[in-house]
């Protein structure tokens, strides 16, 4: 018992985190795909990396090695991502938990709904945020220079953070002479695939607006019908948080590091759209607004109620991720692949030109290279097949002449195959003749139109 008391802080922290990966795993396992809209882009990259010995898409992030040594371990690139998945929601309940010395948090953290869906959605910028954590609360200055490395290595958003962050405390702490190092480092790192490049800036186009919205009811819009009871409480408990913050803070000053990332993730002048830059901002804002707020001492017999409740909620928060509203249609996607794989060699068409999340599970599923953007100029189009989605087939045959007529194949419900020299031919004939409703349908369809941006194209071999 005496051991158990001197370390009973240290304890409660592995526990809470082993908590923590067994409620995300639930979540996570619910399906037999990876979770989100970029899950079989890591699982692909992670099967490149143990097959082939690189990674299909040259990308310097650290969640690659950390997914591929678990997935080695596992022996299956999915298994190995869903596992991964939840020990960094694990790691991030302990770093929390430890940083902010509450259980109480770190329940919250575990039960929130919010969090489960960012995770699940995004671990790639989970794992940066663990990091950034850990640089913005770190004391020890090698520790600090480490942790800001390895979030810029891990993804551009929380690398982004960090940066601003730097740059606040240099102007208060730091000598010219090292603000000059460190800028002289910034640049060499920018010329790394998957490091901040000021060709970042593009992703920012469109993305601001000029009507302000409140960013958890903006997420609430977004999801009208499928968000949980437990989860809509979350997103009420979430605006509370933001606002009790931001008064304490204004009262105690504390944690000021956090006060940019805490704005920006709720700055309500962003679009606000899945996948827009201010609906994956909002997604930090509970753990940014948990790092900003200074310490609250309630009774004990407070805080014991407030985590119970969060326990309670714990135990059943992970059904509040639902695959079906949240996840591609991984299933429909599987079965157009086998149609794929059954009509088509990849010896003729080395090359589909798909939209994203199709892409990706082809180049994972099939030996197909897949590719959600223009090919490259290069490559014969003739030998470059296309996905087509959401057009009908008599608008399709309306703007083909006879020969590539011929060629038009019918791949599954709503989807037809035809070589990208014939698309080209019809995308023209429907700009040609100004038929609005059929490039409406186009656009709407997420056919690739657009020539890779430089910001993905760093690094590429094609």
């Amino acid at each position: 018992m005496e051991w158990f008391s001197k370390n009973k802080f240290w304890l409660t922290g592995v526990g809470l985190s082993i908590l923590s990966t067994a409620v995300h795993f639930l979540a996570v396992n619910q399906t037999i795909h990876p979770t989100g809209w970029d899950g079989y882009y890591y699982v692909m990259q992670v099967h490149s990396w143990l097959t082939f010995g690189y990674l299909q898409s040259p990308d310097f992030s650290l969640i690659y090695p950390f997914l591929t040594v678990i997935a080695a371990a596992a022996g299956n690139a999915i298994l190995g991502y869903k596992i991964g998945v939840a020990i960094i929601s694990g790691l991030l309940t302990a770093t929390i938990y430890f940083k902010k010395q509450s259980a109480l948090v770190a329940l919250y953290v575990t039960a929130s709904p919010l969090v489960t869906y960012f995770i699940l959605q995004f671990p790639k910028n989970a794992l940066g945020l663990i990091l950034l954590v850990l640089c913005l609360q770190s004391k020890n200055r090698f520790l600090i220079i480490v942790f800001f490395l390895a979030t810029l290595l891990t993804h551009r958003m929380t690398g982004a953070f960090a940066i601003i962050a730097a740059v606040i405390y240099s102007l208060r702490h730091v000598s010219w002479k090292w603000i000059a190092l460190g800028v002289v480092c910034l640049i060499a790192l920018t010329f790394l695939p998957g490091v901040i490049h000021l060709s970042d800036l593009q992703r920012f186009d469109d993305q601001f607006t000029i009507v302000p919205h409140w960013a958890p009811l903006s997420f609430s819009f977004i999801f009208p019908r499928s968000l949980s009871l437990l989860f809509k409480i979350d997103l009420i408990l979430v605006s509370v948080l933001i606002i009790s913050s931001l008064v304490l803070f204004y009262k105690h000053k504390q944690h000021w590091l956090w006060l940019p990332v805490a704005l920006i993730s709720i700055f309500p002048f962003f679009q606000f759209k899945a996948g827009d830059v201010g609906y994956r901002f909002f997604l930090v804002a509970p753990v940014a607004f948990i790092m900003l707020m200074p310490a609250i001492e309630w009774k004990p017999r407070v805080q014991w109620a407030l985590a119970g409740m969060f326990f309670i909620a714990a135990l059943f928060s992970w059904k509040s991720y639902k695959p079906p509203y949240f996840d591609p249609p991984n299933n429909r996607y599987a079965y157009i692949i086998g149609n794929l794989s059954d009509r088509y060699s990849h010896h003729d068409y080395p090359l589909v030109i798909a939209h994203k999340s199709l892409a990706e599970m082809i180049i994972f599923k099939t030996d197909f290279d897949a590719l959600n953007w223009l090919p490259p100029e290069d490559m014969p189009q003739q030998h470059v097949l296309r996905l087509i989605n959401g057009v009908n087939y008599t608008d399709i045959r309306k703007h083909l002449d006879e020969v590539d007529r011929s060629l038009l194949r019918s791949i599954a419900s709503g989807y037809f195959a035809l070589p990208e020299d014939a698309w080209q031919r019809l995308v023209a004939s429907v700009k040609n003749s100004n038929d609005e409703k059929v490039m409406k349908r186009i656009m709407r369809g997420g056919n690739p139109m657009d020539k890779r941006p430089y910001y993905l194209n760093k690094g590429k071999n094609r």
